[in-house]
């Protein structure tokens, strides 16, 4: 009787022709996607802790030509809160018009135009920046750190669309918008307690531009787990049922509701150095409570009604 040849090596050996168990491709994938909210996520909060660490920091690079009066910080904070916000709109602006590669192609170029600026710095301006304060104080800002914010500030919508677009296990993407904020609560509680006393600034700035060396790697992973997975958004989209256009009356509502905590912020920030204390770095304070509402909110809990 002959004997009935086998179909494959694995048939004989239980191993398959590249000497993997059955099996282990399978586990190799479950655990790489279990790593991509890790990576996401720690992507997320690296780019929120630069972003509120180098706030304070810059605006101390400040004084020497400002002072450390309150007006200098409120125009500061009204400066970063401006560029954030158009941080969001030009992520925004990728994730509507732009592919996937596009998206990569022109965030990864800001990203290392802004790396050619580093280390943060006071750029000289021609004349006394005090007959100008708040002009100049805003040019220089824009000037010195106003790239490398804007690049950071994009990255939390941005980061969380490319997180939809690299796996079909995504249902709530949005819950990385947590990461982000802790991330800005730990530089706005260890940038005041464990840096700024004991570092100088310009050694601040290099570990500033080490850690935005590690964001850029960060991203380049995130991008290239996005594009390898960009084929899985006929899933995502597929899944989202349509809806009606939102009435003109309930986006304007939506913009006031967002304003409103920002307005906030700013009048308490305002009142706490005009009218109880002066102190250099106060309006970190009340910018961390600011802050934890987002992670409560976003964090998958329970906490909103």
């Amino acid at each position: 009787m002959a004997l009935k040849e086998p179909k494959s090596v694995t048939d004989l050996t239980g191993v398959d022709h590249v000497g993997r168990l059955p099996g282990t491709r399978a586990v190799t994938l479950r655990a790489i996607a279990g790593a991509l909210p890790l990576l996401f996520a720690s992507t997320l909060l690296t780019s929120a802790f630069l972003l509120f660490a180098v706030e304070p920091m810059f605006t101390k690079l400040l004084m020497p030509l400002f002072g450390g009066s309150p007006a200098v910080w409120n125009t500061a904070l009204i400066f970063f809160q401006v560029t954030l916000l158009a941080g969001y709109l030009y992520a925004h602006i990728l994730r509507t018009y732009l592919s996937p590669f596009g998206q990569v192609a022109v965030h990864g170029l800001l990203a290392v135009l802004a790396g050619f600026l580093l280390p943060i710095h006071v750029p000289a301006l021609v004349g006394d920046p005090s007959s100008h304060a708040i002009p100049s104080l805003l040019l220089i800002a824009a000037l010195g750190v106003g790239l490398p914010f804007f690049v950071l500030a994009a990255n939390s919508s941005l980061i969380q669309t490319w997180y939809a677009r690299s796996t079909k296990a995504t249902k709530d993407p949005y819950v990385l918008f947590a990461a982000s904020n802790i991330g800005s609560i730990l530089a706005l509680v260890i940038y005041p307690l464990a840096v700024e006393p004991y570092l100088g600034l310009k050694f601040q700035g290099a570990l500033w531009q080490a850690g935005y060396a590690l964001f850029a790697l960060q991203l380049i992973g995130c991008a290239a787990v996005m594009l390898r997975g960009r084929d899985n958004l006929d899933h995502i989209t597929s899944a989202v049922p349509d809806s009606p256009p939102i009435a003109a009356s309930r986006l304007a509502r939506w913009i006031v509701l967002a304003a409103a905590p920002s307005c906030l912020l700013l009048g308490v920030t305002s009142y706490l150095q005009d009218q109880v204390a002066a102190i250099p770095l106060l309006w970190t304070l009340p910018l961390g409570l600011y802050l934890l509402t987002f992670v409560i909110a976003f964090g998958g809990g329970r906490f909103v009604l």
